[in-house]
């Protein structure tokens, strides 16, 4: 045997005791850091919040209005209270429509989930951007106009006079009433300058000669350059020279479509080829209706198609078909709520070092022995 002797220890059989300490020790690191989470500001968390706070605002005038003027409230279908759910049927009533999705669409900070996508398209400040509208969602038009405002867009609109089910569709509250209404009360300068019927082959086919007069009056009410076409691609060759016109030579940033227009999205199967929410490129092959949507597509213009509404909700953190009223600025589309990385770092060295002291050393034993614990660990010579 060498002259040098080591010394070492053989490890002690761990107690139940001693097992029982570690697992709670690591059970209260572990709550120590998920309550210590570490929150972070999105990227654009101030003009998000500010478009929220608009949408919000902006709510408040048609609800106000609707309290005065009519049509009532229903907090059956609308709980929020918000006024911006419609009804079931009317004579200006397009196509079937989604409840749980138009009560999504009025959560203010859905202007939040517009103004992301705007910035991750690549708008800026003084930008051209055109918009589509419907009825459909008055709440999610009422967010991208709000995040054109704080982000200081030209924004070039035209709109379809009608709605689907539970949309803007009181024939004397219509959403292009309803733009005219916040201009008044001063929150938007931005409003359509033309519309058509929309509705089947945005024509409103189907809606009979009631509809029409209604909406026929609602257009001239409210001054709009009537948009008649007598097919969907003559309807399509409309908008787009029009926002050339409009646009006076300056490029077009984006495109915004919200809900599912005939001229803007084309067919269901077309509308179904974008993506919710923004599209960089078009699809590998054309829609086989002509679409504004993917006119802009194919020359290049990123396309943000807000349709699905619930889907990109939840994938935003944002709830579906909410029944109290949402803050503005609140939820994981401002803040993000991370980890502390140091803190879980420094909790993992500690209960490494707990799991050290406890089975490696004389530690555990002479503080759990009296427990039951086994011998202490053999001195090896």
């Amino acid at each position: 045997m060498s002259a040098r002797r080591r010394l070492y220890w053989r490890p002690h059989q761990v107690s139940l005791a001693e097992l029982l300490f570690l697992a709670v020790a690591a059970l209260a690191l572990l709550a120590v850091v998920e309550l210590w989470l570490v929150g972070r500001p999105q990227p654009d968390h101030l003009l998000r919040m500010r478009a929220a706070t608009l949408t919000r605002d902006a709510q408040q005038v048609i609800k106000a209005h609707r309290l005065a003027h009519g049509p009532p409230l229903e907090p059956a279908v609308d709980p929020m209270g918000t006024g911006l759910i419609g009804t079931y049927s009317t004579p200006v009533t397009s196509t079937p429509g989604v409840l749980s999705a138009k009560q999504t669409a009025t959560n203010p900070n859905y202007a939040g989930v517009v103004v992301r996508d705007l910035v991750a398209a690549g708008v800026k400040p003084g930008d051209v951007v055109a918009v589509g509208v419907s009825g459909s969602f008055p709440g999610l038009n009422i967010a991208v106009f709000a995040a054109c405002k704080v982000m200081r867009l030209d924004c070039l609109v035209i709109a379809s006079a009608t709605g689907s089910q539970w949309g803007a569709n009181h024939p004397d509250l219509l959403w292009i009433d309803m733009e005219r209404l916040l201009v008044d009360a001063g929150v938007f300068t931005l409003r359509s300058r033309a519309a058509s019927y929309g509705g089947l082959r945005d024509r409103a086919i189907g809606l009979g000669a009631e509809g029409h007069r209604l909406l026929d009056r609602g257009i001239a009410r409210n001054g709009l350059d009537y948009i008649e076409s007598e097919s969907i691609e003559a309807a399509v060759d409309a908008r787009m020279a029009r926002y050339a016109e409009w646009a006076g030579g300056r490029p077009i940033a984006a495109y915004v479509n919200v809900g599912g227009g005939t001229a803007s999205v084309g067919s269901t199967l077309g509308k179904k080829m974008y993506q919710p929410g923004l599209n960089l490129r078009p699809p590998g092959q054309p829609v086989p209706v002509p679409a504004v949507m993917d006119r802009f597509a194919r020359q290049g213009v990123p396309v943000l198609h807000f349709t699905n509404i619930n889907v990109i909700a939840r994938k935003a953190g944002l709830p579906v078909a909410p029944t109290e009223a949402q803050v503005p600025g609140e939820g994981q589309l401002f803040v993000r709520v991370r980890y502390n990385r140091w803190l879980a770092a420094g909790a993992a060295l500690l209960l490494f070092g707990l799991i050290v002291a406890v089975v490696r050393t004389e530690w555990g034993h002479r503080l759990f022995g009296r427990f039951g614990g086994k011998p202490p660990p053999e001195q090896m010579v």
